[in-house]
């Protein structure tokens, strides 16, 4: 249940390994994505930034009940032995869909601990967009369809589905994929893809 602040990715690997109930990277001479990369929760420059109001956005949590024990529960189903959420950020952007980027605590006494995801991203059915281009069109059912049968065809790096969400009719309500901002990758530019990837990707969705 502890706190730690940490600037160096061992004692940050170390806390992960130790079950730290939040890890809080600060940037003397790391990133924010290395610190996050390798498992701070959040990620300070000094520690005048380190408010009540900094600590309430760390522990705040856009997941209701149903949400959050769904979510554990598909990840533990998934092989993700995640004993809780205890954040859940929105993240800005995408047109449809609400994204959310969780952090993932595991249970105690679990091996390698770290070597697993410390976060993952929920893409679910927006709560307040009544479009009716996105029903006309079924853009939620599309982009399901993508990551379940369609992105192991496509020639590019797309997160892998970690687990599905349903809604209590069973009806898919939104997915929970693999958080790339936390690979070495993510920071490599240019990340658009070439002329001769975007062809490719063309081709497979046309098929």
């Amino acid at each position: 249940e502890c706190l730690i602040f940490e600037d160096s990715r061992s004692g940050i690997q170390a806390g992960v390994a130790a079950h730290a109930r939040l890890i809080i990277g600060i940037q003397s001479s790391l990133s924010d994505h290395i610190l996050r990369r390798h498992g701070a929760h959040a990620t300070i420059r000094d520690y005048t930034q380190f408010t009540p109001t900094f600590l309430l956005q760390v522990h705040s949590s856009a997941l209701d009940t149903r949400l959050n024990t769904m979510c554990i529960s598909k990840l533990n189903a998934a092989g993700l032995p995640v004993e809780s959420i205890p954040t859940a950020f929105e993240v800005p952007g995408g047109y449809i869909a609400r994204t959310l980027r969780l952090q993932l605590m595991y249970k105690k006494n679990v091996q390698n601990v770290e070597f697993l995801p410390v976060n993952a991203v929920l893409k679910m059915e927006s709560e307040t967009l009544n479009d009716r281009v996105v029903e006309a069109l079924q853009l939620y059912r599309r982009e399901w369809a993508f990551y379940q049968h369609t992105r192991h065809m496509i020639p590019l790096r797309i997160p892998r589905l970690l687990a599905t969400v349903e809604k209590p009719s069973g009806a898919v309500e939104g997915l929970i994929l693999e958080d790339l901002s936390l690979l070495p990758e993510a920071t490599q530019m240019p990340l658009r893809p070439t002329i001769e990837q975007a062809k490719l990707v063309a081709e497979k969705m046309s098929q």
